[in-house]
This record gives C-alpha cells, sequence and structure tokens, in this order.
C-alpha cells in the first residue's frame, strides 16, 4: 500500500494509520481520494496529521454533509450500497408508521409517543422468499437517543437466514423495533444480535392499546412491521 499523502510504500502491519487527509496533501494521482474519508498514512505523516484531524473532521466529514431526501411513502429495495441511502429509506419507513397520510389508517399508526420515550430505533427493510428453502436479507441503521434529546449518528445494520420447510413465494417487509431502555441500545455494540437472546422485543401494539402504552412509564422493546 502507499501512504496517500508521501508516498512511501507501507504495509498495515507497520503503519495502521488512517487518517483524513485535507486537499492539497494527497499525492498527486492518488486514486478515489476523499477529503471525507480517512487515508492510509505512513508513521512519519501521522504525527503532522493528528492535530488537524478535528477541524477535518468539522470540515469535510460525511456527518457535516447535508442529506437531500423528498420523505414520502415508497416502496424500498432490502439492501443499500451506501448509508446515505439507509438513511433516506429510515425516514420514509418512520413516516410510514408514524404519518395517516402516509398510508398508516388511524387504527394502525404508531403514537408519537414512543418516539419521545425511546432509547433508540433500529430500522431494516427485509425481503423474506423462498421454495422449499426459505431465505431473508436486509439492512438497515440503528440509532440512539443522545442525553440532550437529540440523536446519534446512524450505524449500519444487517440480517441474514436461512430455514427449511414448505414454503412459495416473496414478501419485502419494514420493521421498526424501538428500543425501550438504554440496555437494548447496547446490545447493538456487539458483532450480533439475536432477538430474544439478549434483546427482548414484543410485537408492538396499535390503536388504543398503542395509546396506554405509549402513556405508560416505562414500556419494553417494540417491534413493528408492514408488509409490501
Amino acid at each position: 500500500m502507499i501512504s496517500r499523502t508521501c508516498g512511501l510504500f507501507v504495509c498495515s502491519s507497520c503503519s495502521p494509520v488512517r487518517l483524513l487527509v485535507p486537499p492539497g496533501k494527497q499525492i498527486e494521482g492518488a486514486k478515489k481520494y476523499d477529503p471525507s474519508i480517512p487515508q492510509r498514512v505512513c508513521i512519519q505523516c501521522a504525527p503532522e496529521l493528528h492535530p488537524l484531524q478535528d477541524e477535518l473532521v468539522a470540515t469535510y466529514s460525511q456527518s457535516q454533509a447535508d442529506n437531500t431526501h423528498e420523505a414520502r411513502g415508497r416502496l424500498h429495495i432490502p439492501f443499500s450500497s451506501s448509508l446515505n441511502k439507509e438513511c433516506c429509506n429510515a425516514a420514509d419507513i418512520i413516516g410510514n408508521f408514524f404519518r395517516n397520510d402516509w398510508g398508516a389508517s388511524a387504527d394502525r399508526a404508531v403514537p408519537v409517543a414512543f418516539l419521545q420515550k425511546a432509547h433508540g430505533l433500529a430500522i431494516m427493510t427485509v425481503i423474506k422468499a423462498g421454495f422449499l428453502v426459505s431465505g431473508k436479507i436486509g439492512t438497515g441503521l440503528v440509532v440512539a437517543k443522545l442525553p440532550d434529546g437529540s440523536w446519534s449518528a446512524p450505524s449500519a445494520i444487517g440480517t441474514f437466514g436461512l430455514s427449511g420447510g414448505f414454503e412459495l413465494g416473496g414478501e419485502i417487509v419494514e420493521v421498526m423495533i424501538i428500543l425501550g431502555s438504554e440496555g437494548a441500545v447496547k446490545v447493538f455494540h456487539k458483532p450480533q444480535v439475536n432477538l430474544g437472546a439478549g434483546l427482548d422485543v414484543t410485537v408492538g401494539p396499535y390503536g388504543r392499546s398503542a395509546q396506554a402504552a405509549a402513556a405508560a412509564r416505562s414500556y419494553p422493546g417494540c417491534a413493528f412491521g408492514l408488509e409490501s
């Protein structure tokens, strides 16, 4: 590998550092150079770049970029190649559950109070299909509520599974899991998450029962799904 600043050949073991490199400091002709993505640098260049990281993050980080999107109800592909696209999908899915004018009928809409009390959200689009052997695959994101009431940056998540039995057909399901405790959010810090094993989730209520659950002081994690 080549250091993106000085052009020296480096290996991952002797130079494991990746840092943001400001425009003009990259080597000439650097392929796929992007100031918002950490680049491989050598141990000689790293000390010079370390003091610049906070300023570079504030200026070029993708977390600072605008993700322009017209939020509306639409059918989503169950896998995305970028986190930007997942954020757009998540915005649409949240609207599908909470906004009546997006297709959620009055008896199927989820009270906004769930969002106010939630410690986090996990949102996914999953496709299920099969013939004799069925499978599912999907991608999404998880966010946590910060102490000041704002939401954290998103973290990408995915699911994959196979099962046996006679099945024929397929469906796309939009899933929203409302994480009702800080512990439920921390479960997603692990490399793998199994519902029911470390993450207790119940089927989310709708209608009047949802209003009662939203008024409660606390509630367990709730999962909601919309089939297409």
